[in-house]
């Protein structure tokens, strides 16, 4: 559009110096024009000098339509190309323009749901292991534990799987949990973890649990150790599922459960 601008500017230019010409110039404001008969005589007729330059102009112009008509046409295909091509960076910078404003907005977005997410973990409360005060040995009682959360937005718990398990020393983690098994343990509506805090206790009754291995050996974690494991699924209120693994396995030296396991068992995954 400057070339177009600047040819513009330059006709205006020019039609100023020529009236500006005119109006200055000793030229007589009439001038006369005479024919010649056969006869010898002279008929002049008087012409206003502007009247007289359009005239010939107009004739200059109907002498020469083609080529006028021509360089008309030339200026009006350059013109809508020019104006063609103005409309198309016109429209590519609004597409970049709109594609930058997406990209802020995911960015956006992905900040405030990472940032504010929920970060959660198993707390154990109760062992529900005490170690025998008269003889040697464990007694399984009730293992108690909630699912805290770190994070700045309550985390909706969803299901709960989990599971206590006897293996023999040096024979390394339980098999993991099959993601696709499913317990009972699913949780009503309305039971979250509220940010910077935790759930509602759960309890899991490890006599009850283990009530055939304490039959057949009194002392069990003389030669075995017990594992606790599982998974967690929550929501965000960014309707956002998740799925939190676990693994702990007891130390009977401290007498507490100790994070145990690679990411098989502990991990944080983002579902659907």
């Amino acid at each position: 559009m400057k070339r177009f601008e600047l040819l513009i500017g330059f006709l205006l230019g020019f039609a100023t110096l020529l009236v500006i010409f005119i109006l200055s110039s000793d030229v007589a404001a009439h001038y006369e024009i005479c024919e010649t008969t056969k006869e010898g005589a002279k008929n002049c007729a008087r012409y206003n000098v502007v009247s007289f330059a359009l005239r010939e102009v107009g004739i200059f112009l109907d002498s020469y339509s083609g080529l006028v008509t021509a360089v008309a046409t030339a200026f009006i295909a350059w013109f809508t190309l020019s104006l063609r091509q103005s409309t198309d960076r016109l429209w590519d910078a609004g597409d970049k323009q709109l594609g930058l404003l997406k990209r802020s907005a995911d960015i956006s977005e992905r900040a405030l749901t990472e940032l504010e997410a929920p970060f959660t973990a198993i707390k154990i409360i109760d062992t529900g292991l005490t170690k025998k005060t008269t003889e040697i040995g464990h007694d399984f009682g009730m293992l108690k534990f909630s699912v805290t959360n770190d994070g700045r937005t309550p985390a909706r718990l969803v299901e709960l799987v989990d599971t206590t398990r006897l293996i023999p020393e040096e024979s390394g983690n339980p098999p993991p949990i099959n993601l696709d098994f499913r317990s009972r343990d699913t949780m009503p509506y309305g039971v979250i973890s509220p940010p910077n805090s935790e759930s509602q206790p759960f309890t899991r009754n490890l006599l009850l649990y283990h009530m055939n291995e304490l039959a057949a050996d009194a002392i069990p974690l003389r030669r075995n150790v017990i594992f606790f494991y599982g998974f967690v699924r929550y929501e965000t209120i960014f309707k956002q599922s998740y799925r939190m693994g676990f693994c702990y396995m007891f130390d009977k030296f401290s007498e507490r459960w100790l994070l145990s396991g690679d990411e098989k068992y502990n991990y944080l995954e983002k579902e659907g």
